[in-house]
């Protein structure tokens, strides 16, 4: 049985007897659908879909090489990158076949579209959910903008991060803290693209407009600290420390006016959090949830991060980053084992086990789990 817990109220002493079943799982995202009928559940060379009543695979789609896959608004597609050559501190993954843009039909369960794109070395890929947007930073540090329809650059921003390759003797020098380690955070009709890299002031473009916006309100510089996520169209939510209430807040902001619309207290993270990664602060598909993940330690000595595979090496011994999904409303705590997490409604989905996609309901605990690949 799953535990599920308010702010207040203390269940288990300590993260390591919380989560003494944490494993290290195959699957990059678990997400449900904007309505809650399906699932995606994506490693490194597939995309499986699922739906959810009743809880069985409808899809698979082949995905090496990949951005992560998003549902689009209306729950009737999925889009993603495909074929991209994409480089991180520790290797570089070279694709077969010409990068493209693709949408799959959920309904059809055949590929609508494949519009090619320039063959960009990307330390960091994002498509916008609506499909029509990808944004990629280079090995130098530009930042590149793709329309998907034309398959043509809208935007070259040269100097938004620090190049990735600095020396010729020693290429892959100081890669840990920049490749892979951009922020890029489009909001969920696609329009705005939020982006910033390693200690960068917020980059703002509004792909219906195709200009850059200036940052205005709160966005000028709280979100130069802290991690940010889009809860909606035109919400914005940062996690920052309030100093006088001593608490750690989730604020949301209207969007792109900067404007403090509420704040909601949120548990402190344990541990050094890599605020950086895209995947430790973000919305689920059900808006009233915010997702956060946090290293799990029990030992004390000097932690050496890894922010693309998710695992610290701590004094020779290791821990993994779990996540925990916080309702900004009530403060309702759903802790999971996983990274690859998702929340709708009174529903939410994790990794159970390596490869084994399990659904629960809060009040009822375990509904249904499915096996992707026979074991």
């Amino acid at each position: 049985m799953k535990m599920i817990f308010g702010l207040a109220l203390v269940l288990c002493v300590g993260v390591a007897a919380c989560y003494a079943d944490a494993h290290e799982g195959t699957l990059r995202q678990l997400q449900f659908s904007p309505d809650g009928k399906y699932v995606i559940a994506q490693d490194d060379s597939e995309i499986t879909v699922l739906t959810v009543e009743p809880f069985a695979i409808a899809l698979r789609i082949p995905a090496a090489n990949s951005t992560l896959s998003r549902f689009t608004p209306d729950s009737q597609e999925i889009v993603f990158a495909s074929a991209l050559t994409q480089v991180d501190w520790r290797q570089i993954r070279l694709p077969n076949g010409t990068p493209l843009l693709e949408r799959w039909s959920v309904h059809k369960r055949e590929r609508v579209v494949a519009s090619p794109v320039p063959p960009l070395i990307c330390g960091t890929a994002e498509v916008a959910p609506d499909g029509r947007t990808l944004a990629c930073d280079d090995l130098q540090g530009t930042l590149h903008i793709i329309n998907a329809s034309s398959g043509k650059e809208v935007l070259r921003r040269r100097g938004f991060i620090k190049p990735h390759v600095t020396s010729i003797t020693q290429p892959w020098r100081d890669l840990n803290d920049h490749l892979g380690n951009v922020d890029f955070k489009f909001s969920t009709d696609g329009r705005f693209l939020v982006a910033r890299g390693m200690d960068d002031p917020l980059f703002i473009w509004d792909a219906h407009s195709r200009l850059v916006l200036k940052p205005r309100g709160k966005t000028r510089s709280e979100f130069y600290f802290g991690p940010y996520t889009f809860l909606g169209p035109d919400r914005l939510a940062t996690r920052w420390y309030a100093r006088k209430k001593h608490q750690m807040e989730a604020e949301v902001l209207t969007f792109p006016e900067g404007f403090v619309e509420s704040a909601w207290p949120i548990p402190r993270t344990f541990g050094p959090f890599p605020y950086r990664s895209q995947s430790c602060f973000r919305t689920a598909a059900d808006p009233g949830f915010l997702i956060m993940c946090y290293w799990q330690i029990t030992s004390r000595g000097v932690v050496e991060s890894d922010y693309t595979s998710g695992r610290v090496a701590i004094v020779g011994r290791e821990g993994t980053v779990k996540t925990m999904a916080v309702e900004l409303k009530t403060g309702l705590m759903i802790p999971s084992t996983s990274q690859a997490f998702d929340v709708f409604g009174t529903r939410y989905v994790e990794e159970e086990r390596p490869g084994e996609v399990a659904l629960w309901e809060q009040g009822r605990g375990l509904l249904a789990s499915v096996v992707l690949h026979g074991r």
